[in-house]
């Protein structure tokens, strides 16, 4: 999932810093639940594309 960062932090396993502004990628469900809940990170909702069937 895609993350929009909404705090400075750094990421706890690999002690990057993160600025405002920054999109991470995390595909740990429970780890990007915990950077919401915490108001660190929101989730970028991306829109779905539909497709075509032929």
């Amino acid at each position: 999932m895609k993350l929009i960062v909404k705090e400075i932090f750094a990421d706890k396993f690999t002690k990057q810093m993160y600025s405002v502004g920054d999109t991470i990628e995390i595909t740990d469900k429970d780890r990007v639940k915990d950077l919401s809940e915490r108001g660190l990170a929101e989730v970028i909702k991306e829109p779905k594309t539909k497709t075509k069937n032929k």
